[in-house]
């Protein structure tokens, strides 16, 4: 059963994560992201902080920030291997 769900012991790879951002029209002026990701079912984490110690969050709704920002994302689906790191700066 193993050898079909992962030929030759290979996990597929989940999606890279889809950063969408707006600026918002208000008297704040902020700038919301929206994260996707193409790969069914993945769950996406989220972090506005730098190196390897990080502490990554659950994205679950739209992203507001207030000034410039460097936003990081990734995406892992049960079964599957981690995507590759997105980033992207928001000003």
């Amino acid at each position: 059963m193993m050898e079909r769900m992962r030929p030759a012991g290979r996990y597929e790879k989940t999606q890279p994560v889809r950063i969408e951002t707006v600026r918002e029209l208000t008297s704040s002026r902020q700038i919301v992201a929206r994260l996707s990701c193409l790969t069914e079912g993945a769950s996406i984490g989220y972090t506005t902080e730098t190196g390897p110690a990080a502490r990554w969050a659950l994205y679950s709704r739209p992203l507001e920030f207030s000034g410039p920002t460097t936003l990081r994302a990734k995406a892992i689906r049960y079964g599957y291997e981690e995507s590759d790191e997105t980033w992207q700066q928001l000003a």
